[in-house]
């Protein structure tokens, strides 16, 4: 698998928003009022998890209807089942996709008949990534979130493999590759969405 690609999803597919950013208890006083004056903006990231196998995950500029159906459009293959929860930028899905809805606001975690429906499995990869944030890096700056996600969907994507066979995979993967300053520091706008 090649580090931010884009694989095709199918079977039963959890998508999910959330957003990341610095906790405001964790900033300096004046950094803290500053950002208070802007309304504490965070980046907000669109994550898409098949049921039992990986998870992909990526910035995106809004959570409108078109933003994160066009996402789920391109990534998952039409006749799938969809699971969200009762966002309505995923009104409208059930064109498409047989389409499970769980509404948190009612304190429901799962749904249909059985329980099949839920975004369980997104909510933990959620979990995890701020977990891992909050306690490792502290900060996350917008330009270099997609970074960020794109190491822990590595992780969690390898997550059955063994250390060595993970390090491998990488160095496979930045073999005969050079990352400049630059591109490092200004090609970041050409992965938001």
């Amino acid at each position: 698998m090649e580090v931010g690609s884009i694989l095709k999803m199918k079977g039963t597919v959890e998508v999910d928003e959330t957003v990341i950013g610095q906790k405001s208890k964790t900033m300096h006083a004046d950094k803290r009022q500053e950002q208070r004056e802007k309304g504490f903006p965070k980046t907000l990231v669109f994550g898409l998890k098949e049921r039992g196998g990986n998870v992909q995950t990526m910035v995106v500029n809004d959570a409108s209807k078109e933003t994160l159906q066009g996402v789920i459009n391109e990534v998952v293959e039409p006749g799938s089942v969809v699971c969200s929860d009762s966002w309505t930028g995923y009104i409208g899905l059930s064109e498409r996709y047989t389409h499970g809805v769980v509404d948190h606001k009612k304190g429901q975690y799962t749904s249909g008949e059985f329980g099949e429906y839920s975004t369980n499995g997104m909510e933990n990869y959620w979990s995890l990534f701020k977990r891992g944030y909050h306690g490792t890096y502290v900060q996350i700056s917008t330009q270099h979130a997609f970074r960020y996600l794109a190491e822990e969907d590595f992780r969690y994507n390898t997550r059955k493999e063994k250390d060595g066979e993970r390090f491998a995979q990488v160095m496979a993967s930045v073999s005969g590759k050079r990352l400049t300053y630059r591109e490092l520091t200004e090609s970041h706008l050409v992965y938001l969405r």
